[in-house]
């Protein structure tokens, strides 16, 4: 159980920097489709529109940059 709990951690630590990326950083613009991807599947997860995603977790990493 330890070791999902790391996977999981790791996975949303994932999600998290890719989505505070900011949007002309050039890891960013280089990887749009694998950016797109994560972005819309948590869009379809949370039940939410792609901008207030994109807040949530632009927000999320301001938070932990505290």
């Amino acid at each position: 159980e330890i070791e999902m709990k790391n996977r999981k951690q790791l996975l949303a630590d994932f999600y998290l920097d890719l989505l505070a990326i900011p949007v002309d950083d050039p890891f960013r613009i280089y990887n749009q489709p694998l950016y797109a991807n994560v972005l819309f599947t948590l869009c379809a997860l949370l039940d939410s529109d792609p901008e207030t995603v994109q807040n949530i977790f632009e927000a999320m990493a301001k938070e932990d940059s505290k």
